[in-house]
């Protein structure tokens, strides 16, 4: 009997874990269907959003490099131009700045002053002001092109810088500046199903569709970097505070799986931005940005998750099925051995009863011969 009890015990645990093995193998598995599908939506969805900031951009590339066409901004950064040039000038920016619909237009010569501007007539307009620490400056003097997301220092107005240099012939005289919104991009990015961003090559958030995650540090920012901001300008000294994502897990093709526990976040109005995310990132061509697509988990958490529910139930219900069959089974076993057991005890009854017959009449025929 105490060797049944174990076996039964045994028995017990060993489909407790046949159970428990059915639902952990289940959800595995739709665990891993439901990153595949994750991971498809995203790259289609990175695909869009790289090709659409590409077709923004695109627009205004060429706008800086064909100031130089125009003889009066080339006369307007020799030495001896004058206010009357500048105006002149500036009037045509402004003209050119509205056509275009870009945030500002403007010449800067080879000190870094702002010679003429598109917002001339404001009185927070560029004009005279040193430009001469701005990246873009000194890039697009060195290479011939500056390229920079950065905040206004006069307005506090995020925008996109494009820096092209100016040529007289094989001899650069100046620097011509298109500064970009892409305000209208990132609002159409505010009714995707999926939070997006884009960081600059400092790792910054620098556009986004969550408004709380702009500006924001993907990596911590040594004091060093942030004095070498301070210089720049770059950000006008915003925080930069981490956006506070921690990398659980590297999958195939680049992408991660992270989860996103930024305090103070709200949830957005289609989409959560807190938990955990299977992120998809690209490079930007011509930019030193990366775009970077953040699929929610939960979908795929809880397909999974009822998978391996609907595994453990159906392992339990062949397991509780093929208990009750095992004991059907025993139980018509012990009742066939109880029947011949008792049809064995029933037979050595009458056995007995019919060897005690024979000896007694045995008995009675001894007697009745002694009596004759």
């Amino acid at each position: 009997m105490p060797l049944r009890r174990s076996l039964r015990h045994l028995m017990v645990l060993l489909l407790l874990g046949a159970v428990l093995l059915s639902g952990g193998l289940a959800y595995m598995v739709a665990l891993r269907v439901g990153q595949a599908q994750i991971q498809a939506t995203g790259l289609h969805r990175l695909e869009l959003y790289t090709a659409s900031l590409q077709r923004e951009i695109s627009k205004y590339a060429f706008l800086p490099g064909t100031l130089d066409l125009e003889k009066e901004v080339l006369a307007l950064l020799a030495p001896d131009a004058s206010a009357a040039q500048a105006e002149e000038v500036s009037a045509y920016l402004e003209q050119l700045n509205e056509r275009a619909g870009t945030l500002s237009i403007y010449v800067i010569n080879l000190d870094g002053r702002v010679v003429a501007t598109s917002n001339w007539r404001r009185p927070d307009s560029f004009m005279g002001e040193d430009l001469q620490f701005r990246p873009y400056f000194r890039d697009a003097l060195s290479s011939g092109t500056g390229r920079l997301f950065g905040i206004g220092t006069t307005r506090g107005e995020p925008g996109y810088y494009l820096a092209s240099a100016l040529l007289d012939g094989n001899r650069t005289v100046g620097v011509a500046v298109t500064k970009v919104s892409l305000d209208q991009l990132e609002q159409s990015w505010s009714t995707v199903e999926a939070p997006v961003i884009v960081t600059d090559e400092n790792g910054v958030v620098i556009l986004g569709s969550v408004p709380d995650w702009k500006f924001t540090a993907l990596r911590p920012l040594d004091e060093n970097t942030r004095r070498a901001f301070d210089q720049t300008l770059q950000y006008n000294r915003r925080a930069l505070s981490p956006l506070g994502i921690k990398v659980l897990s590297d999958l195939d093709q680049g992408a991660r799986v992270v989860r996103v526990a930024r305090e103070g976040t709200e949830m957005a109005s289609v989409y959560p931005v807190t938990g955990r995310f299977l992120t998809q990132a690209r490079a930007l061509p011509g930019t030193p940005w990366t775009l970077t697509v953040f699929s929610h988990m939960a979908r795929a958490d809880e397909a999974a998750q009822s998978y391996a529910l609907i595994a453990s139930t159906g392992a339990a219900f062949l397991a509780l099925l093929g208990f009750m069959l095992n004991q059907r089974r025993r139980h018509q076993r012990d009742r066939v051995r109880d029947r011949l057991a008792a049809r064995e005890a029933l037979q050595a009854a009458h056995d007995e009863l019919e060897r005690k017959v024979q000896q007694r009449t045995s008995d009675l025929q001894q007697t009745n011969e002694r009596l004759q």
